[in-house]
């Protein structure tokens, strides 16, 4: 069979690389949409609410990405997120956590990060002695790692994503 006119798609992962190069939140978005999906018909669970969580931080950052995203899309992510933090989520182990926590450029150095992590930070303190944390080991994430480390976060090696999926490994 011919088929004209559509590429074949790239794989999520590779399509999200080259999405977030090209600053196409809104794609970004979607792609993370579609990697936790695909991860909570696996069974993934665990993946399934870091993906999601990832989609619905960066469509809920600004007006634009949301019309381009689409409320169908939104509505469907928020139900998903809901359902795992109902049952085999991360909250169902009773560890809150940041996802994802951006600052957009321009906001920088304004003491927003700060902010919103003190309030993470509270709400968390009402119901465990513990929080977990989502960032990005690359380079690119430097700011947000030095910005953890100060306020006291360590890297404990669990949970940590690489070559498309998560891996843990003992830190000496």
């Amino acid at each position: 069979m011919f088929g004209f006119g559509k590429k074949e798609d790239k794989a999520p992962e590779k399509r999200l690389a080259d999405l977030q190069r090209k600053k196409d939140w809104a794609g970004v978005s979607r792609t993370y949409y579609e990697l936790g999906v695909a991860a909570m018909d696996a069974g993934d669970l665990h993946k399934a609410q870091r993906w999601l969580q990832r989609a619905d931080t960066i469509y809920s950052a600004d007006d634009n990405i949301y019309d381009k995203v689409g409320e169908k899309l939104m509505d469907d992510c928020s139900d998903r997120i809901g359902r795992l933090e109902d049952g085999d989520g991360l909250a169902g182990q009773n560890i809150p956590g940041v996802v994802d926590l951006i600052v957009f450029e321009k906001y920088r150095r304004k003491k927003i990060a700060t902010m919103l992590l003190d309030a993470a930070e509270n709400i968390a303190k009402q119901h465990c002695n513990k929080i977990y944390l989502d960032v990005c080991l690359n380079n690119d994430y430097g700011p947000a790692q030095r910005f953890y480390i100060k306020r006291g976060y360590i890297t404990d090696g669990k949970g940590v994503y690489y070559k498309h999926q998560f891996t843990t490994f003992e830190i000496s």
